[in-house]
């Protein structure tokens, strides 16, 4: 049986519309431990690409449990229509 996790690819792939900050700013919101992502920046002479931020997010939430998949992909959801909601108040 599907969980709601399984429907993760397809909203992760929009948050790729959003800035790097902004990324990390939602990953931190939907409850994926972005203290794990700090090496990511992307000032500095290394900087990283949106791309790396996006994989070491994937990382993480492949690790969750099917129950917390579900939980982080709700509230992944919940972002992206709060966001758009705010873009077109």
């Amino acid at each position: 049986m599907d969980t709601i996790g399984s429907l993760w690819g397809l909203f992760r792939g929009m948050l790729n519309h959003n800035s790097f900050n902004t990324i990390k700013n939602i990953a931190g919101a939907i409850g994926i431990p972005i203290q794990e992502l700090g090496h990511l920046s992307q000032s500095g002479p290394n900087p990283a690409a949106k791309g790396a931020l996006l994989d070491g997010i994937d990382k993480l939430y492949k690790e969750f449990s099917p129950d917390e998949q579900d939980r982080v992909t709700v509230n992944l959801v919940e972002e992206l229509c709060q966001s758009e909601t705010q873009k077109n108040d």
